[in-house]
This record gives structure tokens, sequence and C-alpha cells, in this order.
């Protein structure tokens, strides 16, 4: 729909010109939540490591990761959409956690405190064996977890939740790889001390313990009070399902639909799907109680137009009968019905000239 207002400005909206912002807008997340995220790995880290080398290397097996779920999109034909963008940020985000314990393990084993010191291959060594384990499980628990989003009824949630735990578990297995690879190469840090490295962190932490501490009632019942605050609120969460609703009230699609709603009318459409028993659709009896429907529907103010099965059948009809405007009708048996429907299909096109 296209309409012109008084200053002779132009406002197109429809499914068509939605569905092509939306995909822009989608590839433009996807262009900006990855360098984004990428900002914030290196900085969190190298903000509470103070090394370069963590942040490279981490960013590094993420990276990687991300790389190879999104070339697996692409190798099983899978599209993006507006869900799945998602997971690239997940992946980093969820992956990234492996590479800090093993790191910061790392860094632990390389201040001697007193003891021997040992070689650089026996740290990397006992540092994969210390912290592979703990990390191959809560790797494992958190891809279970998206696999669990597989039973949706919805594609773009089921994509997302297994392409989710293929990169989990793919940034596990490049992070174990990549960064002992990675610190085999390099020299080896010189300590910094870990309590001067994180100092604030430190602090932070040790005033949670105290306070969990010594007063362990204030926060059970702190948490409890968060608790029921977080179930009265979770009773207002609303569905929404308008595409056109997910783009931000300042953007020209959504102005023009904002528009033309309010001066014309509704332009978004209305689908209805009526379900029955296998054969259901062959009943001339059922497409005649569809046709009185949808007659209904068009006796509405707020609806302009429909379509509808029994319009499809008609035209089949008429088709089959050299387009005799006479046969415009529905057919009078199962059979009859069952034998447009498979002279549908079979046409080269999935459509008949009429």
């Amino acid at each position: 729909m296209c309409i012109r207002d008084r200053n002779d400005t132009i406002h197109v909206a429809g499914i068509p010109v939605l569905q092509m912002d939306l995909n822009e807008l989608t590839f433009n997340d996807l262009k900006t939540f990855i360098p984004i995220t990428s900002f914030l790995t290196i900085f969190t880290i190298f903000l509470t490591m103070r090394r370069w080398s963590a942040a490279v290397l981490s960013l590094l097996s993420v990276g990687l990761s991300v790389g190879i779920v999104m070339g697996t999109y692409s190798l099983l034909g899978v599209e993006i959409n507006m869900v799945t963008t998602m997971v690239p940020t997940l992946v980093m985000v969820i992956g990234v956690a492996d590479s800090i314990h093993i790191i910061n393990h790392y860094f632990e084993r390389c201040e001697t405190n007193g003891e021997p010191k040992k070689s650089k291959r026996s740290i990397l060594t006992e540092t994969i064996t210390h912290i592979g384990v703990p990390c191959l499980m809560t790797t494992v628990t958190t891809a279970v977890g998206f696999s669990a989003l597989a039973t949706s009824q919805m594609v773009p949630v089921r994509e997302t939740g297994l392409f989710t735990a293929l990169g989990i578990f793919i940034a596990f297995l490049i992070t174990i790889t990549v960064i002992p690879i990675g610190y085999s190469l390099l020299p080896m840090p010189r300590s910094k001390g870990s309590t001067g490295r994180n100092v604030a962190i430190t602090r932070l932490l040790d005033l949670s313990w105290r306070a969990a501490s010594s007063r362990p009632r204030t926060v059970i019942a702190l948490g409890m009070g968060f608790f029921c605050v977080s179930v009265f609120f979770i009773t207002k969460i609303t569905v929404e399902t308008q595409n056109i609703e997910f783009i931000r009230e300042r953007h020209p699609l959504r102005q023009a639909y904002d528009f033309i709603e309010e001066r014309v009318g509704y332009i978004s459409p209305l689908e209805v799907v009526i379900e029955g028993p296998p054969g259901t659709a062959h009943d001339p009896e059922t497409m005649k109680a569809v046709e009185d429907f949808q007659r209904f529907l068009e006796s509405r103010p707020s609806l302009s137009a429909s379509l509808a099965a029994p319009d499809l059948l008609k035209r089949l009809s008429m088709a089959y009968f050299e387009n005799d405007p006479a046969h415009y009708t529905l057919p009078e048996s199962r059979e009859a019905v069952a034998q447009l429907l498979l002279l549908y299909e079979s046409s080269p096109d999935g459509e008949l000239d009429y």
C-alpha cells in the first residue's frame, strides 16, 4: 500500500516492504553485535586480568568458534532470521568463560610462591588437566540446556537452540586447543601478583562472602523477596507476534505503518487455519462451510479482502473447463475435488493458467 500525505511524502507499507526491511535490519544487527561483543570482551578481560595475551587468545578462540558456526549455517542452507542473529553473540559470551578459567589458572600456576619453578609444558599440562574436566561439564550442561529448545514448534527458536549448543561445544574444543598452543609459543608470564591484579574483584568477593556468612538469614530473605517480585512480574508478560512491533518507532517503515493505519485502517493480514481429520479438504460440504465462513469475514468492515481454499478450487475448476466462467464453482463430489487438487500439484510451477 502506498499513500502520499499533504507534504508530498510517500508512505509505503505492506508485507513485501516489511520483509525486506526486516531482512536488512537483521543483517545490520548481525554486523553490529559481533564488533560490539568483541570489543566488550577484550575490554573486560584486559580490565580484569591486565594481560593483552589473555584478551587476544580469548577473542581468537571464540572468534574461530563463531566463524565455524556461521559457516555451518551456509553449509546446511539455513537462513539467518531475527532470532538466530543472537547465536554469534551467545557463543562468544558463553564460550569466553572457558578461556578465562584456563588462562587465570595458567597464570596462578606460573606464580611459584616459594615452590620449585616448573617448565611451561608441565604448567600447561597441569592447567588443562585441572580445569579441562570442569569446563567440559559446564559446556555439556549448557549445550544440553540450549538443545532443549529443539522441542519448540517454532523453527527460528529451534535453530537458535541447536546452533548455540553446537557453537558452545565447538568453542570449548577450540579453547582447550588454541590457548595452550598460544601460551606455548609465548614467554612465561611475569608474576603480577593475583591480589594486585584483581584488587577490586577480590574486595567485592570478600564483601559478598562476609555478608553471606555474617547475615545468612537476611541474605536468604532478600533472595526470596526478589524471587517473589519476579514471579509477580512474570504473570505480566505479554506476547507480541506482529513483526512491525519489533521495529523502533522512529524507523521510517514503522512511521509509514502508523500513518496508513491511522488514516486507512489495519493493513496486516489475518490468517485463519481450519483443521480436521485427513481427507477433510476433499469434502465439498467442508469447502462450502469454509466459503460461508469466508463470506462472513468479508462482511466485517475491518477486512478488505480474503483468499481461501474454495477460491483455489473454483479457479481450478474454471481452468479445467477451458476457462469457462460458468464453471467457477465448487466441485460437487469428493472425487472431483481430489482430481482438481492432483492436477494442481502435478502442474510444473504449482499453478495453473486461467
